[in-house]
């Protein structure tokens, strides 16, 4: 067996300078020795996989030399591979992926012990220079640094010095006072820089020696004059803008044009390393002038926006997005013979929030080309083909928590991207607030400290600094592959936008900027003065562009607009259709049972758990020798691994999904020796070229969800997964959802198969543990409420029953020719129920999802009540109607949501004849669940010819005290719910309704009893129920008073005798039509309750409490359906094939 840690090349590690104490160092190595000593003690080799990733483990050793800190001990790190849908254990200590080692000469390191004092002095600069540094554009900087005082380190005023070998580009003997102009040069001009924190040697020994060397780099005249022609026809753009379009946001770059040089030199530097694409994820300041400058976006494009005409073609109804949400993506020409796929992904107006989908993207990118983690070659590293670039403002950079979370994704496992490109457009006010207020650092990008980022300072007035800058990002960037952030200083010529009046808020920074030269201006006086260019020439290329903006203005009205949104990898795909389709997304049996096998089959020395083995391997076995009582988790095996065999990734993310958060899924298996990782299902065969990739995420919800929805934006032949903790825990990515999920095809054409699946039930788990909220998603569908809806609502909402629903639910989010988001409320006490599982059968050829389950179990002839239910609480109410020995009523499940299935529920609807009762149930709050989403539904879809039909609510009630909770609430409740089922007991009970008028003295005031409550309402509301109990009235509706307007529904909370009251017991009395009561006005009907009793207290047998009941009529006239497309598609062009070891 070989061994865990093979030899292999060392990479020196030193801490930050924080450990300064030797005594401190000594402790820290001894922890990371007892990692190492721990660690190595595992022996089991790495499980085989095709596809790999580097990754190291610490490892201690002793040295005689450590570079910058002298304790004789230095830490080293020794790298190993490890699978990438396989890592090697749960417990790894794991170091910042570094490229090649920067170890330190022997010879340097004798000059650094010589020259202690001075080696000292010169890291205080590296560490300190950037707080005297010339950032700011608009005003100086005053900053004493005490750091920087070189008595300090006991050097010496008038004293010579040699700090050749030292400091970078410093040869010979200097003096003091010329050391510190060196080093002032060097680290407190227009650019600084902050890089000692950076957690190994090698990287802050390259950027320093890189950084120190930037005064001596130079551009080129042909260098310049790009960067001025670039900054001029920014500047250009905008001053069009403001003569042509004086009324519209457009956010424009004033300010900041030195960020096209950025921009410009960062394209170019990408594609010399040769870079394939680069993936910009980018908010609204500045926005614009990118796409129509360095992006090459048709102005026309923008302009038409501006007119308030569509981005999309005519064809396309879409409601499109606001005009700096605008995208592009083109093959862009650098260089010579070099070229660079640039995509802009379009955003929300929530900043940052596009920064986690461009990651997600970008990884997913990096997959479809098998580039890094995902090449069979052993030196490919990530980002060799794919690079993220994400601009930021200051303001939302330093406030907004997606970027901490989206920060925290950089080296983890399944969400590496081999490092990113950042740039803080920071103008120093966000909206109208100075910046020094909108956060609690110095810096806004502080926040790259806390996964040791190095940052580049610039001032934004010096273009040929911000040139340089973003040279050194790219460079440290495509080195170490890790994350680097550039903070552009910069300022902005107007507000917040150009109607604002940032003077109202502050006048002096206003003050100096009106006082002050636009920066392309300035630039081009430096041009001028070396005799670069000449006014005629700054004229010309001003006149030329301003022509052609002129030109693209011109075509507006005749321009078309073209739709790229199903190219590429999307070619295949089509929009969604306006009608229903069914999908046969059923499996042989055959095929079932051998890759079911195949979902828990180990390696014969593999250490499985042995509850594991009992409960989970075996037990899934039998089941499927037997083909019934599937539970959830094997449905689910067999929809990832039919999926899998027919050449589909998976890609299932969320915290804990590995085992599942009720340790039902169990789709990876941990050595109990070894701690070593294995998936089943990316072992089913040799030659395996797909794979499901299981992303236990880390704890966050936006940024993952973000990711995500990323990957799916890139990946049509991926199932892109996204699982809940538990469904409450949703609302933590509620911006992800409503500015992406819910609305990103309507607004962007951007197709995904997103697939949220939400722990839902009231299992008595109490508050956040209870609700994925259905309502809320419910709300943000794009559903009709006067007609059938088609496939091409905004996204699916589910309540699935059954194990075999799910299997159909999942394989038809991949096999379908379009891709929508799907929202399930998935299972908790289902996975495990006994009554709540599937047969191959269900499986099988032929089978499909079924948006409604008709109850099969009563005969349609004696059916008098329907409950249509949707989701678990079928399984309650099924439970109760059997314990009471009901057979005249039946329960419908309503599976699908959303799109709301018209068609299957009339069907059902037409089954049942002699049913007078049509009930809605649910276990969630009034407030809360489906019902107000299917109560209009109902009624002007699903209507009948008997007018004596209704849809009413039955919801669940919870007892605090001596109180009901009768309407809505808040949250989750606070425990175990029961529900309550009077309903069926009560029959024909179903009216919701009391007025009172003239008898009582009221004036005709109508008496709402769900507002009533204690000392002289609750009098008033006990004269009423007398009043209505001596003439014995139920009104059903609501009734006309002269002089009044027409009332409300009104509410009854009936009440069971409590213990020791008295009361009869059986089925209540029948509710009884009678002709007239002496109304006036609005017909309506009364109804006298014989025997007479209280409306308060109604006896039955059994001590509950009656919950609200809520009446509601439906109309008489049928909405005639639209007509369902019955015809089943094929599963795919690569359908599941009979496997010949199946029958062994």
């Amino acid at each position: 067996m070989s061994s865990r840690f093979p030899a292999s090349s060392f990479c020196t590690f030193q801490f930050p300078l924080l450990c300064r104490g030797h005594f401190t160092q000594l402790i820290m190595a001894s922890i990371f020795r007892q990692l190492f000593d721990m660690t190595r003690s595992h022996s089991r080799p790495f499980g085989s996989c095709p596809l790999y990733r580097r990754n190291s483990l610490w490892k201690v050793e002793p040295s005689s030399a450590s570079g910058w800190l002298q304790t004789g001990i230095s830490l080293w790190l020794i790298s190993t591979e490890l699978p990438l849908y396989e890592t090697c254990c749960c417990h790894v200590v794991k170091r910042l992926e570094v490229g090649v080692d920067e170890k330190v000469s022997d010879e340097a390191i004798a000059k650094r012990a010589e020259q202690s004092n001075l080696f000292r002095f010169i890291n205080a600069y590296r560490e300190y220079g950037h707080l005297r540094a010339d950032l700011n554009p608009l005003k100086e900087s005053a900053c004493e640094v005490p750091e920087l005082d070189p008595r300090l380190y006991g050097l010496k005023a008038g004293s010579t010095y040699d700090a050749q070998g030292l400091l970078a580009g410093c040869k010979g003997s200097h003096t003091l006072e010329e050391l510190e102009g060196i080093l002032r040069e060097k680290y407190c001009g227009r650019i600084a820089a902050e890089f000692a924190y950076l957690p190994t040697l090698e990287e802050r020994e390259w950027f320093a020696a890189a950084f120190e060397s930037l005064p001596d780099e130079s551009l080129s005249n042909e260098e310049k004059l790009r960067l001025a022609v670039g900054m001029l026809h920014s500047q250009a753009f905008d001053q069009f803008l403001a003569t042509k379009f004086q009324s519209v946001k457009r956010y424009g770059a004033e300010g900041a044009e030195t960020m096209t040089g950025f921009f410009t030199e960062t394209f170019r530097q990408l594609a010399e390393d040769n870079v394939e694409q680069c993936i910009i994820a980018m908010a609204h300041r500045g926005r614009l002038n990118l796409l129509t400058g360095v992006l090459q976006l048709p102005p026309v494009v923008m302009f038409q926006k501006m007119k308030g005409l569509s981005e999309f073609p005519p064809e396309i109804k879409n409601s499109g997005d606001v005009l700096s949400h605008l995208t592009n993506s083109l093959d862009l020409e650098v260089g010579e013979n070099k070229s660079l796929h640039v995509t802009m992904l379009p955003n929300p107006s929530h900043l940052e929030a596009v920064n986690p989908v461009a990651c997600g993207k970008t990884r997913a990118r990096q997959r479809s080309l098998g580039e890094g983690h995902f090449s069979s070659e052993p030196s490919a590293r990530p980002g060799d083909k794919v690079v993220c670039l994400q601009v930021h403002g200051d303001a939302a950079l330093s406030g907004q928590g997606v970027m901490q979370e989206t920060l925290a994704l950089s080296n983890v496992p399944h969400f590496d991207i081999g490092g990113a490109l950042h740039i803080s457009i920071n103008n120093q006010v966000g909206y109208t607030t100075p910046g020094e207020r909108t956060r609690s650092t110095r810096y806004c990008t502080d926040i790259a400290k806390m996964c040791s980022m190095p940052v580049i300072h610039v001032n934004g007035d010096d273009p040929v600094a911000v040139v340089k800058a973003a040279r050194l990002a790219v460079q440290y960037q495509r080195k170490f592959r890790r994350d680097v952030f550039v903070d552009l200083v910069c300022w902005r010529r107007w507000g917040h936008n150009e109607l604002d009046n940032p003077r109202f808020t502050n006048p002096s920074m206003y003050r100096t900027i009106d006082a002050r030269k636009s920066v392309p201006d300035s630039y081009i006086d430096t041009l001028v003065t070396e005799g670069l260019m000449t006014r005629e020439d700054v004229m010309k290329i001003v006149s030329e562009r301003m022509s052609f903006l002129a030109e693209q203005h011109k075509k507006v009205d005749a321009h078309v607009p073209k739709a790229a949104h199903l190219e590429k990898q999307w070619s295949g795909l089509l929009q969604a259709p306006s009608s229903v389709e069914v999908w046969d997304t059923g499996v042989d049996i055959a095929s079932l049972k051998y890759l079911g096998a195949k979902s828990v089959t180990l390696p014969d020395d593999f250490n499985v758990h042995p509850h594991l083995k009992k409960t989970h391997v075996e037990t899934r076995l039998k089941k499927l020798t037997e083909g019934t009582g599937l539970d959830w988790a094997t449905a689910e095996a067999l929809a990832f691994a039919t999926l899998l065999n027919q050449g589909h990734n998976i890609r299932i993310s969320g915290q804990d999904v590995g085992r599942g958060t009720f340790s039902q899924r169990h789709c990876m298996f941990i050595d109990q020796v070894d701690d070593a990782m294995h998936i089943p299902l990316n072992h089913m065969s040799e030659d395996q070229s797909t794979h499901l990739e299981v992303v236990n995420s880390i704890l966050s919800e936006e940024a993952v969800l973000g990711f995500e929805y990323g990957v799916s934006l890139e990946s049509p032949n991926t199932l892109c997964i996204w699982e809940a903790q538990f469904g409450d825990f949703y609302n933590g990515a509620q911006i992800m959802i409503d500015t992406f999920v819910s609305s990103g095809e309507a607004k962007w054409l951007t197709q995904s198969g997103l697939t949220m699946i939400l722990p839902h039930g009231y299992d008595g788990a109490g508050p956040e543990h209870s609700s994925c909220h259905i309502e809320r998603f419910l709300q943000n569908c794009d559903s009709k409420e006067d007609r059938p809806d088609g496939e091409d609502v905004n996204w699916g909402v589910v309540n699935p029953t059954t194990p075999a629903q799910y299997f159909h639910l999942l394989r038809r989010q991949q096999l379908r020719n379009f891709r929508k988001p799907l929202i399930v409320a998935g299972p908790k006490i289902l996975l495990r129920l006994p009554a709540a599982t599937s047969s191959l059968e269900d499986m099988a050829p032929g089978t499909h999802f079924m948006p409604v389950l008709g109850d099969p179990e009563i005969p349609p002839d004696s059916v008098r009540k329907v409950v249509f239910v949707s989701g678990k609480h079928y399984y309650t109410l099924k439970a109760e109607r059997q314990a009471r020995g009901i057979r005249d009523m039946a329960i419908i499940r309503v599976e699908a949501l959303c799109p709301f299935p018209t068609q299957e529920i009339n069907v059902e609807l037409a089954k049942y004849k002699k049913a007078k009762v049509f009930v809605w149930s649910q276990e969630e709050h009034r407030n809360m669940g489906a019902w107000f989403f299917v109560r209009p539904r109902f009624e002007n879809l699903c209507s009948t010819k008997d007018i004596r039909r209704h849809i009413t609510l039955s919801d669940t009630m919870h007892k605090r005290g001596n109180r009901l909770i009768r309407d809505g609430y808040q949250s989750a409740p606070l425990g175990p719910p029961k529900p309550r089922l009077l309903w069926v007991l009560l029959g024909e009970i179903l009216t919701a309704s009391l007025s009172f008028g003239d008898d009582l003295g009221n004036g005709g005031e109508t008496v709402r009893l769900g507002q009533l409550s204690g000392g002289k309402e609750r009098e008033r509301e006990n004269r009423v129920l007398e009043h209505r109990h001596r003439h014995h009235l139920l009104d059903a509706g609501p009734i006309w008073r002269r002089g009044t307007k027409p009332s409300n529904n009104l509410h009854i909370l009936p009440r069971l005798p409590r213990a020791g009251e008295s009361g009869s017991s059986g089925i209540p009395c029948e509710v009884i039509p009678r002709p007239s009561c002496g109304v006036r006005g609005r017909h309506s009907r009364a109804y006298l309750l014989a025997p007479a009793m209280s409306f308060q207290t109604i006896p039955c047998s059994g001590p509950r409490d009656v919950r609200v009941v809520f009446c509601h009529r439906v109309p008489s006239e049928s909405v005639p359906p639209r007509p369902r497309d019955t015809t089943r598609r094929p599963s795919d062009d690569r359908s599941a094939p009979s496997h010949p070891e199946a029958s062994e």
